[in-house]
Parts: structure tokens; C-alpha cells; sequence
């Protein structure tokens, strides 16, 4: 069964629930330190207004209040900044269900924009629960779906919703699909370039490109774990919790298409105490790897200059701290200055690229981090079948 598009929707004098992904990074002063994602779903909102539909957001939002403290974040400064990117009023409701919500989108009129509250607020959403993707669905007529980087999760509001009205997918998850079915049809031709981390979801994925692809670049801390699986010293570098080594045997270490970092920046804490580079392998036991050195630098950037088409996700080491950014600006402008074809995703990554003034550089630039990769890896995403999706094939 094709995916159901929102072009073939009757919205017009209609209540459409529109889930976005308006999970955005912010800073600890509490600042939204990046808007891609929310500027990536404008197309559809604006479909939909033209429409003259009433649209309500619904969206998660990562994080407690008090930038570390308290419940799920609030999306109302989201709202606020939605609506200066946007130029148009967004309404915000402090409640996702239940009366006040009901009345929030009564008393919006045709081509207003409501935003509800972070769906996280309710346990319902992550748990998948239908009693509460039932009381979203009494708040609107149609569904329709647009936030692709949450498509890899069975929440509520992704799986449930679109059972319970008639739905469809936005123009943003649209295409979202067919730069990702471009990048598979061109796997052969590839040369993937990975950093984050956490390793144990993105195992497939390796195994995947080390298979088809043309070179794997892994670093940032997810190299520390093949680090450390090869038998070299890693110091307190941070590794992934719970992970054993039974857990990457079916890694093939000795693939000559994989790249590992030969030397790191290293330093006793995040703030750069200590500064060193060294080989890997060398790491002192209170030392930790927060970049890739500059003979790694200098290998990835010769590989990346010959790839024919590349596809990048997570950064080299602790961005956060400009003492560590070398390595994945480094890995940013050689990807750019390649010229060939070029895909990144990720939320670290955009911001990375937004930092360096380099989002347009890409030829696409992916919304979604876990969603992509899974995507990628050949997996069935649980947002994308509930509107219908069966794959290249389907």
C-alpha cells in the first residue's frame, strides 16, 4: 500500500491535527540554540492554512524544566519562536487533552494555528497508549503527519492517530523519503561518516555500509567503543553504559573499508584540563578522547575528498567546547568541499553545520538522527506504516 500524502487529504473547513517535530536544541541560560526543524515543517503548516484549515500542533519536546530540573519542558517558548519564524500568530494551549484543550481549538478560527502542550506531559504518548491517542483524536477531523525525526518511535500520537482519523503524511516526511531512497539507491557509491555516541543502535547500520558501501568513517565517542573492543587503552573516555563485547562481535574490525581515529585530543576533564594529543591506544587511565587528532583529521579528509557521495551523522568529539571542535569541522568542510553528493542528519549535527554556517552546503539535510539511520538500515519506521509506507517497493 502507498504512503497516504496530505495533497490527497480533504482539509479544507477542516481540524486537522498536525504532528510536527519541533524538538529543538537549547542552551542551560534556556535559549533555542537551533531551528531547523522548526523552519522544515513551515511548508506544511502553510499548506494546510491556505487550506483554510484550523491546525494544531502536537509535538515532544526532550528535557525538564529548569534546563536539568523539574517535569518535561513546556513547547510555549517554542510557540513564541515559531511564530516570529513563521510570521504568523501560533496560539498556545497549555493542556493537550481534556476541556481546556477542547476550548483552546473551538475558539481558534479557519486558518489559525493552535499549538498544544508537550505530549510528553501525558505518559500515554510514549507508552503508546490508545485511551490517550483517543482524547487527542476528540480534539480535531483529520491527521496529518510531518515530524519524520520521531517516525523510528511507536508513540501515541505516531501509531495510534492514524488509526482513529483519516491521515496522511506532510510534505515534509515526503520528502524526507525520497532523499532517503535516493541515498539507497546510490549505497555503492557512498562513503558514511559517523560520530555521537551511543554505538548499540547504529550497529546495523555499520554492518549495512560495511557490506555496500564504499568506506565507513566512524568518531566522536562512538569510536571509543571499537576503540576499547580492539584491546586499546581508552582511559575514562565515555563509552556506552551496559554495552558488552558480545554486543559488536558481529562487527567486522578488520573490514579495510572501516576507519577509526589513530590519534585523539585528549584532556583530564570537558573543560580541556590537561590538554594532550596522543595515539589511541595511549590514553591515560584519567584521561578522556574529546576529538579526533590531527593525523585522523588528515586521513578522514582524504578519504572523504575521494568519496563519490557521502552521508554524515554525529559529531567527532565534544563540540560543546571550541577546544574540541576541530575534528568535526574539519570532517564538515571536507564533506562540502567535495562537491559531490551530500547528505547529513542528526540533531547534533545540524547544529553542528548551523554553527559553521554550512546547512545549505548539503544537498539535503535530514531532520531526523535515529529515524534516518534506521531508515537507512532497512528497517520499517512505525510512523511511516501507519500512514501506509511499505518501502522502495510499496
Amino acid at each position: 500500500m502507498p504512503l497516504r500524502k496530505l495533497q490527497d487529504l480533504e482539509v479544507a473547513q477542516k481540524t486537522v491535527l498536525t504532528r510536527v517535530d519541533f524538538n529543538v536544541a537549547w542552551d542551560e541560560q534556556g535559549n533555542i540554540t537551533e531551528t531547523y526543524r522548526i523552519k522544515a515543517a513551515w511548508p506544511t503548516i502553510d499548506y494546510l492554512v491556505g487550506q483554510g484549515a484550523k491546525v494544531v500542533l502536537l509535538s515532544h519536546l526532550s528535557g525538564k524544566n529548569g534546563f536539568g530540573q523539574g517535569g518535561p519542558r513546556s513547547l510555549e517558548t517554542i510557540a513564541k519562536k515559531a511564530s516570529e519564524i513563521f510570521g504568523r500568530e501560533i496560539k498556545f494551549c497549555p493542556q493537550v487533552k481534556g476541556a481546556e484543550a477542547k476550548k483552546c481549538v473551538e475558539e481558534a478560527g479557519w486558518g489559525e494555528i493552535i499549538m498544544l502542550e508537550n505530549l510528553r506531559t501525558e505518559s500515554g504518548e510514549e507508552k503508546g497508549d490508545r485511551g490517550f491517542a483517543e482524547q487527542l483524536a476528540e480534539l480535531g477531523d483529520v491527521y496529518v503527519n510531518d515530524a519524520f525525526g520521531t517516525c523510528h518511535r511507536a508513540h501515541a500520537s505516531m501509531v495510534l492517530l492514524p488509526q482513529l482519523l483519516p491521515s496522511a503524511a506532510g510534505l515534509l516526511i515526503q520528502k524526507e523519503i525520497r532523499w532517503l531512497e535516493e541515498i539507497l539507491e546510490k549505497v555503492a557509491d557512498l562513503t558514511v561518516v559517523l560520530g555521537g555516541a551511543k554505538i548499540s543502535t547504529k550497529i546495523k547500520f555499520i554492518n549495512k555500509f560495511l557490506n555496500e558501501a564504499e568506506a565507513v568513517i566512524i568518531g566522536g565517542a562512538l569510536a571509543n567503543n571499537l576503540l576499547k573492543f580492539k584491546g586499546l587503552a581508552v582511559g575514562a573516555s565515555l563509552v556506552e553504559k551496559g554495552l558488552g563485547l558480545g554486543d559488536l562481535e558481529g562487527l567486522d574490525l578488520a573490514n579495510p573499508k572501516l576507519h577509526l581515529p589513530v590519534d585523539a585530543v585528549a584532556a583530564r576533564d570537558i573543560q580541556g584540563n590537561g590538554r594532550v594529543v596522543k595515539a589511541v591506544g595511549n590514553i591515560d587511565g584519567d584521561e578522556i578522547i574529546l576529538d579526533i587528532g590531527p593525523e585522523t583529521r588528515e586521513i578522514f579528509s582524504k578519504i572523504i575528498a575521494n568519496a563519490k557521495g557521502l552521508v554524515w551523522n554525529g559529531p567527532m568529539g565534544f563540540f560543546e567546547n571550541d577546544d574540541f571542535f576541530a575534528g568535526t569541522k574539519t570532517v564538515a568542510e571536507a564533506i562540502v568541499a567535495n562537491k559531490g553528493f551530500s547528505v547529513a542528519g542528526g540533531g547534533e549535527t545540524v547544529l553542528c553545520l548551523d554553527r559553521l554556517g554550512l546547512l545549505g552546503k548539503f544537498n539535503y539535510v535530514s531532520t531526523g538522527g535515529g529515524a534516518m539511520m534506521d531508515f537507512l538500515s532497512g528497517d520499517s519506521l512505525p510512523g511511516l506504516q501507519a500512514l501506509g509506507y511499505g518501502g522502495l517497493a510499496g
